[in-house]
């Protein structure tokens, strides 16, 4: 289904991990008073790949063949160990780390994902039986718009919004920098996306290119990659049906039948988050979706990921908005849910999420953490030779953005949207049928408005 036109291998010693001119004890780094996370890899190998071009027609930079390297992971928080992966053996103790992404990974500095051979969770969360997982990320958040992205997230009520801390990372006695550690969006039915074996995950993904097996599009210059199944457990079977039911459910996008394959709140909600923050890469604010099963379940948009071009659409929409892709056909299609359920969405949910970012961006700012951040951008920033700039002023852009974003939001919907005369009383969006808990996991009854949990889903009840 894949075939790349060329390789182009750049000069690896650009890209791989230089050796490190920058010491610095690790009670020096325990010192700053973050979580430490040191790895040691079996005979100190270091992770690498191969970086590739984009085939002749496309776009972007990848890699390719990235090694999966064992080691020990511990996790110290001063002189207490909060965890310890143990030695490295295959099923029972240690994990392998690799290098991530795409772009991303082309710096010095590398993003990694991590699989741990025992469950864990390296979050600490104190519930190892719903949070356990084997793998986990470290992402690269030099200005903090990943946290703040995933902050937004969660105000907006998005069904899953991935867990994460700032963290430090050494590797073989070398200290790498400042990371996010967080979740990878995948499959778990305990605490990710709570997707049945019949379901599935896909991504609209910019670098299917780079894919051994991905889904052609005709919405998106993209193909769609799988996250669940994988591409090495799906059977022949499953990947016709996967390439049929994606092909119905882009005709239905295009058309005026989308309301009868999609969960239309949750691509609503998506897309005024991202309006909200102002994203400019519409080919990388990745796009997933996910249909939890075969039976009777719809198509919806249970994450939101990738933030490194928030806060770059002054004065206007989020590029995604309006450019020829999903949404685009939706907001121009004769059946206007979709439109109503964007209208709603902003009048039910816009004051809470401003007024909740700007406490949110307070609270951290006051915080003990907030010291402890800026110490390791600077040093991060020395060890990496990259510009440093203090966490004070990054909080105040994103406070800036908030405070200007809601006015010009509120003007434009108005004139756009409800302009269009829609009655939001039209749109209802979920009457509560059987048994429903609260965020807190508290149990509700059948008039209870406000977020709610209901068959592992989550919902907004608006006013009765």
């Amino acid at each position: 289904m894949f075939h790349q036109s060329h390789f182009t291998i750049l000069l690896l010693s650009l890209f791989v991990q230089a050796p490190s001119l920058f010491s610095i004890s690790l009670d020096s780094i325990k010192s700053l008073g973050l979580p430490v996370i040191t790895i040691e890899t079996v005979d100190g190998e270091e992770p690498a790949c191969e970086y590739v071009d984009h085939p002749e027609g496309m776009a972007g930079y990848g890699i390719r063949n990235a090694t999966k390297v064992p080691g020990r992971l511990t996790i110290t928080l001063g002189d207490e160990v909060l965890y310890d992966s143990g030695p490295y053996a295959k099923n029972v103790g240690g994990m392998r780390i690799k290098i991530r992404g795409n772009s991303s990974a082309y710096p010095q500095k590398k993003p990694y994902k991590m699989k741990l051979e025992a469950g864990a969770d390296l979050l600490l969360r104190g519930d190892e039986e719903t949070y356990s997982d084997k793998d986990w990320l470290l992402i690269k958040d030099p200005d903090l718009r990943q946290s703040i992205g995933y902050e937004t997230s969660r105000l907006m009520g998005m069904e899953w919004t991935p867990g994460y801390r700032y963290v430090n990372v050494a590797m073989n006695g070398d200290y790498r920098g400042l990371y996010l550690l967080c979740e990878p969006v995948e499959r778990n039915t305990r605490c990710r996306i709570n997707v049945s074996e019949t379901g599935y995950i896909v991504e609209s993904d910019a670098y299917f290119w780079n894919e051994d097996l991905y889904i052609p599009s005709s919405l998106r210059p993209f193909g769609w990659t799988l996250k669940y199944p994988d591409a090495d457990n799906i059977t022949e079977e499953r990947l016709v049906w996967l390439t049929s039911e994606l092909a119905g459910l882009e005709d239905a996008l295009s058309g005026n039948s989308y309301a009868e394959r999609i969960d239309v709140e949750s691509f609503a909600r998506w897309l005024l988050a991202h309006d909200i923050l102002g994203t400019w890469d519409s080919y990388g604010s990745n796009l997933f979706i996910a249909r939890y099963d075969t039976l009777d379940s719809k198509v919806r948009m249970p994450v939101l990921w990738d933030f490194d071009t928030i806060f770059r659409m002054e004065g206007a929409w989020a590029n995604v908005h309006h450019e020829r892709f999903f949404f685009h056909h939706m907001l121009a299609s004769e059946d206007d849910t979709f439109k109503r359920a964007y209208l709603w969405l902003w009048n039910e949910t816009h004051q809470a999420v401003f007024e909740g970012m700007l406490s949110y961006i307070d609270s951290y700012a006051a915080s003990e953490e907030t010291s402890a951040v800026d110490a390791s951008m600077r040093l991060d920033a020395e060890r990496w030779n990259s510009g440093y700039t203090c966490l004070g002023d990054h909080l105040d852009k994103a406070r800036a953005w908030f405070r200007r974003r809601e006015a010009w939001l509120d003007e434009r919907i108005t004139e756009e949207i409800g302009a269009l005369h829609i009655e939001e009383s039209h749109y209802s969006p979920i009457e509560q049928t059987g048994p429903a808990y609260n965020a807190w996991g508290m149990p509700v009854s059948s008039g209870y408005t406000g977020i709610i949990i209901e068959g592992g889903k989550k919902y907004i009840i608006k006013s009765q």
